[in-house]
């Protein structure tokens, strides 16, 4: 029994002395150092004359690359720098294959008060998706696409096209979490149609939410989404 607790308390000691070295060294050398690797290619990337849409990918659509918009949505300027690596990776994609990129600053743009009035980022920015679905160019529709992505999603391997994901026999596109099978909010992409607008404002009108635990699980509203709308098919 002594020979037990002795040996708890010291794998105890090992582990919390052990994380107190490890966590240093981990962010003061290789978190820091991946961090510098990934600012110096991402200016390299933005000192050059980029050209991906030559060569790199396998495209599954017949999307245009300038008929797709990636959008991303904030409501607070000061976060920008927190996500800035992110934000450059993607800037630096788009601007590669072509694709319109829109970073909107819900706390400096007041075009969708009117509109869109609750206070909630992960209500309100699905709102504001609708209006800017409305308000787009119509190209064909059947072939105008938005990528809507978190502030704090970054590109890993630029080669890849978002085309490879479209399947244009729908309108909306999400994507399961692994650990849970859950549908996700942080990614999903949409088509410019009106089956589309409605589902996104279906997200964005559960008020009674926003004061509950359920505040903070926006992808909680994708679901009761899915089960309204009887016509959405099975994931």
């Amino acid at each position: 029994m002594t020979y037990r607790v002795t040996l708890q308390l010291g794998l105890l000691i090992v582990l919390t002395f052990g994380g107190i070295i490890y966590l240093p060294i981990y962010y003061f050398f290789i978190h820091h150092s991946n961090q510098r690797f990934l600012a110096a290619n991402i200016k390299h990337l933005s000192s050059r004359d980029l050209n991906l849409q030559k060569g790199f990918g396998r495209s599954n659509s017949s999307v245009p690359n300038e008929h797709i918009t990636v959008i991303t949505i904030l409501d607070n300027t000061m976060k920008l720098k927190d996500y800035a690596l992110g934000l450059d990776t993607m800037r630096c994609y788009c601007k590669g294959h072509g694709y319109n990129y829109i970073l909107l600053d819900l706390s400096t743009n007041n075009s969708f008060d009117k509109a869109c009035k609750k206070q909630h980022i992960w209500y309100r920015r699905h709102c504001v998706l609708a209006e800017i679905l409305k308000r787009s160019p119509s190209y064909n529709t059947s072939d105008t696409w938005f990528a809507v992505v978190d502030a704090d999603t970054g590109v890993i391997n630029p080669r890849h096209k978002i085309q490879e994901w479209i399947d244009e026999t729908v309108d909306i596109i999400f994507y399961n979490r692994i650990w849970q099978f859950e549908l996700a909010a942080g990614i999903f992409m949409v088509k410019k149609s009106s089956f589309a607008q409605k589902f996104v404002l279906c997200w964005s009108a559960y008020p009674d939410f926003e004061s509950k635990s359920l505040q903070f699980s926006g992808n909680f509203i994708i679901h009761v989404c899915s089960i309204e709308f009887k016509s959405l098919p099975e994931i």
